[in-house]
């Protein structure tokens, strides 16, 4: 998983590459990375589903890639992430500038994007022109889950934004991959 900084300088080289052209890119790498929305809820993002009022983005579907349809969200409940001010202005800006109306995150056959198409075709690249380690996209919610934690958010409200069910759940994502080790040598037999 990431550091904080790596996160950022991911951010910057994505916000400069994107910068015109599949600009939609990096807003998908962002909203990953400071919503913690699972992958498939961040597909079926809709220009409707982002209240700047409130900042907070509703989570109320999600796209799966393989079955090509939009379907609930994991426990099929609607749940609401937060909405960064600086996020909210740059999409703000967007959708003024793009006359963006329906899904942020379809090509210009109006179908959706893949879980394959993005990961092998942009992010898998992008990571290592960054200059940071490798983390997989589902990490990135990992990201946003121990920066919540770690920088006070309590574990309560956490799991009303990211839609985990239990106490439990929550609690594996907090426990670190690069930490395993340490764990594994207490009951090293």
């Amino acid at each position: 998983m990431w550091t904080k900084e790596e996160a950022e300088r991911f951010l910057d080289y994505a916000d400069k590459k994107y910068a015109l052209q599949n600009r939609w890119v990096y807003f998908f790498y962002k909203i990953l990375i400071t919503t913690g929305m699972r992958f498939c809820e961040a597909l079926a993002l809709e220009k409707a589903d982002f209240d700047f009022e409130n900042n907070r983005i509703r989570i109320n579907k999600s796209f799966c890639s393989y079955a090509k349809n939009i379907k609930l969200p994991k426990n099929n409940t609607t749940r609401f992430a937060p909405l960064s001010p600086i996020l909210a202005e740059e999409l703000k800006d967007y959708f003024v500038k793009n006359q963006t109306f329906g899904s942020l995150f379809k090509n210009g056959n109006d179908k959706h994007h893949s879980y394959d198409k993005i990961r092998h075709g942009h992010y898998l690249g992008d990571v290592k022109a960054a200059g940071v380690r490798f983390c997989n996209l589902h990490n990135l919610r990992r990201f946003f889950i121990t920066q919540y934690v770690e920088n006070g958010g309590g574990e309560a409200q956490l799991r009303k934004i990211v839609g985990h069910a239990s106490e439990s759940m929550t609690d594996l994502y907090l426990v670190q991959p690069e930490n395993l080790g340490k764990v594994a040598s207490i009951v090293n037999l």
